[in-house]
């Protein structure tokens, strides 16, 4: 899967989801670090990425938004270590398809995820 992982990602999560073969483009990598969530959605629509992020606004900021995305994972995990999060991901990609996070905002906690389609309006 093409994925964005924002600053809230830690990186063994990263070097973990490589591993397991997504393409995986980082915001600090691209230089984005601290960056506005505008800024870390634009980048993700321009390159046709799915956002992965421990940040919950950012959930609420992509459904408001005029702009379309390709679709976000917001983790929402009471242990939010790597540990967690490497396990709770892992399980969800393992399950779901590009095509299904597709569009959607998917919220993923430990005891599974559910998805929203994002409405019309919001995909521009």
């Amino acid at each position: 899967m093409k994925l964005l992982t924002d600053e809230t990602v830690a990186r063994s999560t990263i070097s973990l989801l490589r591993d397991q073969g997504h393409d995986v483009l980082d915001v600090r990598e691209a230089g984005l670090a601290g960056a506005e969530d505008e800024a870390v959605s634009a980048l993700a629509r321009s390159k046709g990425r799915i956002i992965i992020t421990h940040d919950k606004d950012f959930g609420d900021f992509l459904r408001l938004q005029s702009a379309s995305h390709r679709g976000a994972v917001v983790l929402r995990l009471k242990d939010p270590s790597p540990s967690s999060t490497n396990k709770a991901l892992l399980g969800m990609l393992s399950a779901v398809t590009e095509d299904y996070l597709t569009d959607k905002i998917v919220i993923l906690t430990e005891r599974g995820f559910r998805a929203r389609k994002i409405p019309p309006s919001s995909r521009g």
